[in-house]
């Protein structure tokens, strides 16, 4: 009579699918987190440019505005 060892097992095909299947998804799920972050950081970024884009016209168009009074 054979022995069998805990973990000899071979899993049923079903069980060996799901697990990789779950695996994939996990793996999807940390690229997809990561894609968000980098472009979360992105989007910090181009949002703190328009900022000063908007200080730097705003600036502007009080010379602007400055200039044509005097006229």
């Amino acid at each position: 009579m054979a022995e069998t060892k805990v973990g000899d097992e071979r899993q049923p095909s079903d069980q060996q699918d799901h697990h990789d299947r779950q695996k994939t998804a996990t793996s999807e799920i940390s690229n997809m987190e990561e894609e968000l972050k980098t472009k979360s950081d992105l989007i910090k970024k181009h949002e703190k440019l328009i900022q000063g884009w908007g200080k730097e016209l705003s600036c502007q168009l009080d010379k602007c505005v400055t200039e044509v009074e005097r006229v």
